[in-house]
């Protein structure tokens, strides 16, 4: 990956020329996704101009490039007329697309950094400008998760734990308040799982990063878990890890492993359904059930199979195509996907077969074959791809549901190949 793989061979220039993107050597380099309609744009702009301009006469090695989403090319040339950068030019509609998909922009004004290989490492631009005036932090690398975890938790009964001590642990970051019901319900669930788990021998601790709005509220929380947490007068290190993790919403269980590595970004749900620890550490099998992602189908691309009304022996045989086509993507290194099962009807199957004009029969008979066995489907079996992360895009797939054929409609997919068969939420 290069910025020219990112932001494609030419850039826009002030002077109305274009520039060739390998001219762009700056360290860092800023994308700024706005539009010349959107007021909390226009009243960013200029004080991103001012900020702008006052790191470059500082010397700091920077360059930002405007990524417009306006409506037409008028709208763009007024609005970049008020800027002191280059841009991208609006033509590269495709290229823009491609870029809010990647980063994940649900909104603008976004201000994404970005390194010379092309690697975006933050998408807290907005936040840098405005808690950094003087560009003392530049430039702007976010903490590792051993800096935004600190060295010392502490118990409720006030002996202090380091993260040395930890190693060798499976360590749970548990953000959660006083104040929210679904934390209060979660809790009892929780300590269960705990106290199960490292009765059985297993090495698990958690770590309780507080919302909560006071010390004392922290207090009175705290002194129920057996378990540790980061000090409430913390106040940069919660922010910090809760940065890292992009928790917006709470409670969130997060675990990790014994080297500090992701197991497992979704864990209350995990939890939730194996309070004695049987699945411990509870890695996320590569292919989940659809009401166990909710949160997650809203950012991250999922190819589903809908089949609610087959047999188990068959839901199987989808489970083992699934299972393969998502170790072989993990493997390729491509961006993150998720592959779901639709296996009982109600709730939120029920809603993406409504959302995706999948909730009538298919006409015909269709057969689905893996390996040795073959099985003819019921006409209500689908297997949809959601893409919300581009503006709520979805794909079909038609014809038999083989193997062979899931393969390829993904293979498509992630080739681009089924840009022609897009589909919109309605």
């Amino acid at each position: 990956m290069s910025l020219q793989d990112l932001l494609g061979s030419e850039l826009l220039g002030k002077n109305g020329k274009t520039v060739p993107t390998t001219d762009l050597t700056s360290k860092v380099v800023m994308l700024y996704f706005s539009a010349h309609w959107c007021p909390p744009c226009r009243g960013f702009t200029p004080a991103l101009a001012k900020w702008y301009t006052s790191q470059k006469k500082k010397g700091l090695d920077l360059e930002i490039i405007f990524v417009s989403s306006d409506r037409d090319q008028k709208s763009f040339d007024e609005y970049y007329n008020e800027m002191p950068w280059m841009a991208l030019p609006f033509a590269a509609r495709d290229l823009k697309a491609k870029l809010s998909k990647k980063l994940k922009v649900s909104g603008i004004p976004t201000l994404a950094l970005v390194n010379q290989k092309g690697e975006v490492y933050s998408t807290d631009g907005r936040e840098i400008v405005t808690e950094d005036p003087e560009g003392e932090q530049y430039p702007w690398v976010p903490p590792t998760l051993e800096d935004a975890l600190g060295t010392t938790f502490v118990r409720s009964d006030g002996t202090e734990v380091t993260l040395a001590d930890l190693k060798g642990k499976h360590i749970a970051i548990s953000f959660s308040a006083t104040w929210c019901p679904p934390c209060q319900a979660f809790f009892p669930t929780m300590k269960e799982a705990y106290e199960k788990v490292n009765a059985s021998g297993e090495k698990w601790e958690i770590i309780f990063v507080s919302s909560d709005n006071s010390q004392e509220e922290f207090d009175e929380y705290f002194s129920k878990m057996p378990w540790l947490a980061v000090p409430f007068a913390d106040r940069a290190r919660e922010k910090a890890l809760s940065k890292y993790f992009e928790v917006d919403g709470i409670p969130t269980l997060i675990q990790l492993g014994p080297n500090l590595e992701v197991v497992n970004k979704a864990l209350r749900g995990a939890v939730s359904a194996d309070t004695d620890g049987k699945d411990f550490p509870w890695a996320p099998n590569p292919v989940q059930d659809v009401e166990m992602a909710v949160s997650e189908i809203n950012e991250t691309p999922a190819l589903i199979a809908l089949m609610d009304d087959e047999t188990d022996t068959t839901q199987a045989q989808f489970e083992s195509i699934l299972s393969e086509l998502a170790t072989t993507h993990k493997a390729s290194g491509k961006d993150e996907a998720l592959f779901l099962m639709g296996r009982s009807s109600g709730g939120v199957l029920d809603q993406i077969r409504k959302l995706t004009k999948t909730d009538q029969a298919e006409t015909g008979t269709r057969t689905l074959c893996n390996g040795d066995m073959c099985m003819k489907l019921k006409n209500t079996t689908q297997i949809v791809l959601l893409d919300i992360p581009d503006s709520g895009g979805y794909y079909k797939m038609s014809g038999e549901l083989s193997r062979e054929n899931i393969f390829k409609f993904w293979n498509d997919y992630t080739s681009e190949g089924l840009a022609k068969e897009r589909q919109q939420l309605s």
